[in-house]
């Protein structure tokens, strides 16, 4: 017998999944599905199990695209008390995996931190290969980052 008493099963017409509450022969078992009572033949059943981890799960919705020109800035007390220690320039690499499983330097995410009370404009030019890639002239303001990324085109 493959299904026993208690076995959640699958009605493969309706999809629904309900419970064998008795065995009428080695063919049909009686199921409850939501309170209804119903026999039905065994091979129009099945174990739940694989529906289960096959179907597609509800997707949470989405939020909407929030672009940068929307981004409330911060409130100027939000923050503690603004320590002034220079012009950063940080580099962050952007790891990709290599065919051997190594991390290889894919990119470079470029943080230009200005942590004074002085306003800088600065130039930024990307070289490869001793080509001109990409320039930009901009003005970093006082207590404010600039964000952008260097990859090979």
């Amino acid at each position: 017998m493959k299904f026993q008493i208690g076995d959640k099963v699958l009605v493969l017409h309706s999809n629904e999944e309900g419970e064998v509450v008795d065995i009428i022969n080695n063919k049909m078992v009686m199921v409850d599905v939501r309170g209804v009572k119903f026999p039905a033949y065994i091979d129009h059943l099945d174990f739940p199990y694989f529906k289960r981890f096959t179907e597609k799960k509800l997707v949470q919705p989405t939020k909407q695209k929030q672009y940068i020109d929307q981004v409330k800035p911060e409130k100027e007390g939000s923050a503690s008390k603004k320590v002034v220690d220079g012009v950063w320039l940080m580099f962050l690499p952007k790891f990709e995996m290599d065919e051997f499983g190594d991390d290889v330097v894919e990119s470079f995410k470029l943080h230009l931190l200005n942590h004074t009370e002085l306003g800088y404009d600065f130039t930024y030019k990307l070289n490869f290969f001793g080509k001109s890639e990409f320039d930009l002239t901009n003005k970093v303001y006082g207590f404010k980052d600039f964000y952008t990324s260097c990859s090979p085109s």
